[in-house]
């Protein structure tokens, strides 16, 4: 799904498609640290914030509604530590974290300190989640970047967004979900509930098809009925495990 470079398709929801992981008995649901309007115009932007004299466009977007920010794209990259140390994790991104920042109180200065700011992991042709590592240290490696290891006042971003998608070449790994990296995906999202993140999901139709019962981690398919065969990245129903879990 090839975007373009400042401000990306966004839409109107009434609440945003979050991850419904439910508490125990008894635990009583976390507030979120920045509250959602009832309701929201969500845009993704892949403006990496390299130069605040280039941010018009999302400046101008925000001014016409958008509420809801997701900045494009965060991922994971290991780091070996020492010769014989496991491999830790920390975050990769093109965003310059500085402008962010300034950018953040310039839109609070203008009034706009409501618009929640999401990050997106994922895109089309983009990483899954790095086998090998437990939700635990995959969520740990988040927050360090998101608190710029305890520099921040405030969290860099008010929760993160799933955009974990397929690959152009059908035989590349990523056209299929891993069940370690499902299980990744819904223990980090139940951690960042937990402390008060928003967690939302951008799923393409068929990873998330509510006419269908059918079910594969494999997302380089068919349509099942005969139509347009010659589309060979349809999904059944991935991203519904998260949710069931």
């Amino acid at each position: 799904m090839k975007r373009s470079s400042l401000l990306l398709s966004f839409f109107m929801m009434t609440s945003i498609c979050a991850l419904s992981l439910h508490p125990n008995r008894g635990q009583s649901i976390p507030l979120l640290r920045k509250p959602l309007a009832k309701n929201i115009l969500v845009a993704y932007t892949s403006n990496h914030c390299q130069d605040l004299e280039d941010m018009d466009k999302v400046t101008k977007a925000i001014q016409d509604g958008v509420n809801v920010l997701i900045w494009v794209f965060i991922a994971f990259e290991p780091v070996v530590v020492g010769d014989n140390s496991p491999a830790r994790l920390r975050m990769k991104s093109n965003l310059d974290v500085a402008n962010y920042q300034l950018y953040r109180r310039k839109l609070a200065d203008m009034g706009y300190s409501h618009v929640a700011h999401l990050v997106a992991f994922g895109g089309w042709n983009g990483p899954h989640l790095p086998p090998g590592y437990a939700s635990k240290d995959l969520y740990e490696a988040f927050q360090t970047y998101n608190t710029q290891a305890g520099q921040t006042s405030e969290p860099l971003f008010d929760g993160i967004d799933w955009d974990l998608e397929g690959h152009d070449n059908l035989k590349s790994p990523t056209n299929e979900f891993t069940m370690e990296c499902l299980d990744q995906m819904g223990e980090f999202s139940q951690m960042a509930k937990n402390d008060g993140f928003i967690v939302s999901m951008a799923p393409p139709e068929s990873y998330l098809d509510i006419t269908s019962s059918q079910f594969s981690r494999f997302i380089n398919l068919t349509y099942p009925e005969p139509w347009h065969q010659d589309f060979e990245y349809h999904g059944w129903n991935v991203y519904a495990y998260i949710l069931s879990k």
